[in-house]
């Protein structure tokens, strides 16, 4: 008896014990990818974007934030939440203006009992979505565009062709779908069945012609990303000016 209670007291502390869960940062500006951008997160460690202006970030379940720099000066500041074992996603679409920032989170923030239903449900069966990811504009396939679950950390990448496909447990799902010359394509109601494929055909409008509407979420430092992209074309001009002479 007290071996089935030691092992119940065990295994209940490892179930309910601080989870990490994730984070994917995409930072635009003007609708292109912006790399090389330092992202420190909670004031103690910095990151810095890759070539599609992309970080991930895996961190424990709680309260968090994220402040963007650029030469020195904050230029966004926001705050977010990570849950155990999901995913939440960031979009901040830089412009001369104001930052724009929008923050998808997991819809539901998981109570204890529903951590542990939660390992019933990794049980349930699964269903396939496949998928096609075409330009609206010539509706030609598009290759390397990332596929995110909201809530999820797995994600797909479509093929040459513009194909992907991602198993999932039965359930209705959010789909993010991010492509660094396209403007970002949000997919509500995908709805898997378990032990069938859903097809399913995404269209993206190429960045040049349409940016998506974002919601600003979380507060900015006036002017000062305005005044460091002035600082940058004033320094050109001047060194335009004497290459020049």
């Amino acid at each position: 008896m007290k071996k089935l209670l030691l092992l119940l007291f065990f295994t209940l502390s490892f179930l309910f014990s601080t989870q990490k869960g994730s984070i994917n940062l995409f930072v635009f500006f003007n609708g292109e990818p912006y790399a090389d951008m330092p992202i420190t997160i909670d004031d103690k460690i910095t990151y810095s974007t890759d070539e599609k202006g992309a970080i991930k970030v895996y961190l424990d379940e709680g309260a968090h934030s994220a402040k963007l720099i650029k030469d020195s000066m904050p230029i966004a500041f926001f705050k977010f939440n990570i849950y155990g074992e999901e995913n939440t996603q960031a979009i901040i679409t830089l412009t001369e203006d104001k930052p724009k920032i929008d923050i998808e989170e997991p819809k539901n923030a998981k109570t204890e009992e529903e951590k542990l239903s939660n390992i019933e449900n990794k049980k349930l069966a699964k269903g396939y979505l496949v998928g096609n990811i075409i330009s609206s504009e010539k509706k030609e396939p598009i290759a390397g565009a990332k596929i995110f679950v909201r809530g999820f950390s797995q994600e797909g990448l479509s093929n040459k062709n513009g194909l992907f496909s991602l198993e999932l447990p039965e359930g209705n799902y959010s789909l993010s779908v991010i492509h660094q010359n396209f403007a970002t394509q949000a997919v509500d109601n995908i709805t898997i069945v378990a032990n069938e494929s859903l097809n399913k055909s995404i269209e993206m409008t190429p960045a040049g012609l349409e940016l998506e509407e974002f919601v600003v979420l979380a507060p900015y430092i006036q002017g000062s990303l305005a005044s460091v992209m002035a600082e940058e074309k004033k320094s050109n001009a001047i060194a335009n000016i004497l290459s020049s002479e």
